[in-house]
């Protein structure tokens, strides 16, 4: 990134504005989802929308292959048109919950989740190349959450060469199928 760029925002470059930036003099944006996927914004190089190019490259082969599942093995038949997300849909307006005033706080339902709950048990699967829910950033909220030792030690977790989507790649989606049998297992729910 330009030193200007990386000036004018003070040294606290958003995820928008890196995904934007980052790799302007390629003429192609970063994605938000998965860093690992690149590609030429639709509208233009400057002042544009918010554009991730990992959904130009996941969504039409997901779209396609779910088509498919519904009309020929369910028989599901319909005209109306399938939205892939809520955005630009009619689904309506999303509730951000505690969002609403500025970023999205699971932290706190968490810890009180845990401390009610001594049996609770979780997994963070996280991915490193995910800018929707960061990697530093969710372990830095595992790590600042405030729990005694005998809570934190029901919080496990589980890396991805991978971004949001960690089942995208094979062999991510080997090791998460593994994880999660394996977290199961360890906390005694049945599989």
């Amino acid at each position: 990134m330009s030193k200007e760029i990386i000036d004018e925002a003070d040294l606290r470059i958003d995820v928008r504005k890196f995904t934007h930036y980052l790799l302007i003099d390629q003429k192609v944006r970063v994605g938000r989802l998965d860093a690992r996927f690149t590609g030429p914004d639709p509208n233009g190089l400057l002042d544009t929308q918010f554009y991730d190019p990992t959904g130009s490259a996941t969504g039409p082969p997901f779209t396609s292959v779910f088509n498919n599942y519904v009309r020929t093995e369910l028989g599901y038949k319909t005209d109306m048109p399938y939205n892939v997300s809520a955005q630009g849909s009619s689904f309506g307006t999303w509730d951000w919950g505690s969002a609403i005033q500025g970023f999205p706080d699971t932290a706190s339902a968490l810890r009180q989740a845990i401390v009610k709950n001594p049996y609770l048990k979780v997994l963070v699967m996280e991915g490193y190349y995910d800018l929707a829910t960061p990697y530093f950033a969710a372990n830095y909220t595992i790590d600042h959450l405030n729990l005694p030792a005998k809570y934190r030690s029901n919080i496990s977790t589980a890396t991805y060469e991978s971004g949001h989507m960690v089942y995208l790649a094979g062999e991510s989606l080997k090791k998460m199928k593994s994880d999660q049998s394996s977290f199961m297992e360890k906390s005694g729910a049945p599989e």
